[in-house]
């Protein structure tokens, strides 16, 4: 893998801030568009699975990050006949900013023959708000993908909004 060019992202509501491929084509989104906030793209040339990320964060719900994990595996893996779980829900493999996260790894059977391989992850901050990153890229260069997906994990910060607790305090 050629040296990677990482561009620094801060979403407009400052709940979270991480680093991507420079060259990947990016959309992003905010509150008034209810696009989410980050989804960006890299091709890989015409006959692999293109390598996509895309990050949301949401109310929790008061629901965990495992409850949310294992809600999205039922509605993604569960029942779908393309669909194969290759590792199911767990909170023991990342830690995003210090706090446990929840993941779980699939395949699925793409359009043209092509097999994706499938990272969702699951992360509370302590404002009760999920982030959720969804990963995707060709099972055939998921391991060349690995520190791609790797250095976004480690410089996902999970930005804690102060003036929230400065304007809790001013209403009391």
């Amino acid at each position: 893998m050629s040296q990677i060019k990482w561009r620094n992202f801060t979403n407009d509501l400052g709940q979270f801030s991480v680093e991507y491929p420079s060259q990947w084509q990016t959309q992003i989104g905010n509150r008034f568009t209810g696009e989410p906030p980050l989804t960006a793209e890299s091709s890989n040339g015409n006959s692999l699975v293109p390598s996509w990320i895309q990050i949301k964060v949401f109310d929790n719900d008061d629901k965990t990050a495992e409850k949310w994990a294992q809600t999205e595996k039922k509605n993604l893996v569960d029942g779908e006949k393309d669909t194969k779980l290759i590792e199911p829900v767990t909170c023991e493999v990342y830690k995003i900013d210090n706090v446990q996260a929840c993941s779980f790894v699939y395949a699925t059977e793409e359009k043209g023959g092509r097999t994706s391989a499938n990272l969702d992850l699951f992360v509370n901050d302590n404002g009760s708000q999920t982030h959720s990153i969804k990963y995707r890229t060709d099972a055939a260069i998921y391991d060349l993908e690995t520190p791609v997906i790797q250095h976004l994990l480690n410089t996902y910060k999970l930005l804690k909004n102060v003036n929230i607790v400065a304007e809790a305090n001013l209403v009391n």
